[in-house]
């Protein structure tokens, strides 16, 4: 279906668009979860939906500040706490 091709094809677009602002080498491990296209990304040990890398992008963060985010959301996580997102994080932290 040409519609999801599309959809597939813009997908691996903001992957290496996300991967080459926020990571300066090319990644050791890099797939979608279960050839998932489009949902969660692995990449370097590290997990990122969709949403996560298009509201990167899309807000033109910085890469300190996001990796400050997913720590800060990591930790929470860890603590049984929920974290804001990135997108109200930032707004936050401005």
């Amino acid at each position: 279906m040409k519609l999801l091709d599309n959809y597939f094809k813009s997908c691996e677009e903001v992957k290496k668009t996300f991967i080459k602002k926020y990571f300066k080498e090319t990644p050791t491990g890099c797939y979608w979860i279960a050839d998932r296209i489009g949902e969660v990304l692995m990449l370097n040990d590290y997990f990122f939906d969709m949403q996560i890398m298009v509201d990167a992008l899309l807000f033109n963060i910085s890469e300190k500040k996001f990796f400050e985010w997913y720590e800060y959301q990591l930790k929470e996580s860890m603590e049984n706490r929920s974290p804001i997102n990135l997108v109200n994080w930032i707004k936050l932290k401005k």
